[in-house]
């Protein structure tokens, strides 16, 4: 029984120390730990290509809604490319709800848009830090979707 006791609170201890690690920042989107079980992308080179598959506005999905750019270091920066699967469907250019919100974080580049197609640079300051952001999608008739909300990882 104490071994079962104490093994338990070793469990739990480790656990808590874990989520003590992970760096959490003032900032909304920035350092905040990704969702535990989110499906994760690894690029560690060339250019990190992101596919969004759209069927209509209520069902938007990245199907791997993190993306690892596998810490390189500080002072590098990476091409992502976010492509639209559906060409009824494009970035948004309203400059009040742009194609790529990059929810306060000083690391993504001015993007890039082609109707389904949207390039940025990020700059890989920080290994390991955590940045969520938004993707605006807007349907060729006008019709703004929700904000979807991956992460990258730098």
């Amino acid at each position: 029984m104490r071994i079962t006791t104490s093994l338990l609170s070793m469990i739990v201890s480790i656990g808590l120390l874990g989520c003590g690690s992970v760096p959490d920042r003032d900032k909304p989107g920035i350092g905040r730990p990704v969702p535990f079980f989110s499906p994760t992308k690894l690029c560690k080179k060339g250019n990190c290509v992101v596919s969004v598959t759209v069927q209509d506005c209520a069902h938007i999905d990245v199907p791997d809604s993190v993306l690892n750019l596998g810490g390189l270091g500080g002072g590098r920066s990476r091409l992502i490319v976010w492509v639209i699967d559906n060409q009824d469907y494009n970035f948004s250019t309203d400059g009040t709800k742009p194609g790529l919100d990059v929810k306060g974080s000083t690391n993504f580049g001015t993007p890039a848009l082609n109707g389904p197609v949207m390039m940025v640079n990020v700059a890989v300051s920080a290994p390991g830090l955590a940045h969520e952001y938004g993707l605006n999608i807007v349907k060729s008739d006008g019709t703004k979707c929700p904000t979807y909300d991956p992460w990258v990882i730098e």
